[in-house]
């Protein structure tokens, strides 16, 4: 049987839609921080806090952009290990992050701070869609072993959450 093989197809509504609210929330964050931007400092403007808003936008974008060309069955074999070690990052938020207004939930690497808990949404729903597409799911569903599959890292999560100081 021969593999079938489909020129790959971007879908552009989509991407039209996301470009239609990454602007309106852009034009949302100048509105809101106009006044606190131009008392950051001396030299900034009043568009500061915008125009950092922009360029991680952009950098989403092209993460976006790159990881759709990815072919989807790559996450699924990897999203155990990929939720695991998003995972133990969260355990280790408590003892290496970075303090910032009294919680510790940054991980600072010096070129960018992230939080672990925002790579997690990615890893979790990763993780639930390769259990959920997998072809032995409708006989585990039912059961025990099916909530388990599902709850139990979700509780991991939870858990994890509220190790780290609020």
């Amino acid at each position: 049987m021969k593999a079938e093989f489909r020129k790959y197809q971007f879908d552009y509504l989509l991407l039209y839609y996301i470009l239609a609210l990454l602007g309106l929330g852009t034009l949302m964050v100048a509105s809101a921080s106009y006044v606190k931007s131009s008392y950051l400092s001396s030299t900034s403007d009043a568009y500061t806090i915008m125009f950092q808003q922009f360029t991680y936008a952009v950098v989403g974008i092209a993460a976006m952009i790159g990881a759709s060309f990815v072919d989807y069955r790559i996450y699924k074999k990897f999203a155990v290990a990929i939720f695991g070690a998003v995972l133990v990052l969260m355990w280790l938020t408590p003892f290496i992050g970075a303090e910032r207004n009294g919680a510790r939930r940054w991980i600072n690497l010096k070129v960018v701070e992230f939080q672990p808990s925002e790579l997690m949404k990615i890893a979790l729903v990763i993780y639930i869609a390769a259990v959920l597409s997998d072809k032995k799911w409708g006989k585990r569903s039912m059961g025990l072993t099916g909530i388990f599959t599902i709850m139990l890292p979700i509780g991991l999560v939870f858990g994890s959450l509220a190790l780290q100081k609020h």
